[in-house]
């Protein structure tokens, strides 16, 4: 993983580059805790060539996990941290 600090006016911005393999909630949370972020948030585009997707059921009130392992592209992903 690689990260740079592209603004720091009122809201800090970064850029963080993950690598081949790297497992991003693990990766965007320890990132997150190196850099002292409290309440955040983030926008997030790139590909997966393995991945663990899901949905919401309403009757299981569960989410039901789908594994995917091929190339995947994202074309958005955001969240918060807090």
């Amino acid at each position: 993983m690689k990260s740079r600090l592209i603004n720091s006016a009122t809201e800090k911005t970064y850029v963080v580059v993950f690598d081949e393999g790297d497992e991003l909630v693990r990766g965007l949370l320890q990132f997150a805790s190196q850099e002292r972020l409290g309440a955040s948030r983030f926008t997030s585009i790139g590909g997966f060539s393995e991945v663990t997707v899901g949905y919401f059921d309403l009757k299981k009130k569960d989410y039901i996990p789908i594994r995917l392992r091929e190339q995947v592209e994202v074309v958005s992903l955001t969240g918060n941290i807090e």
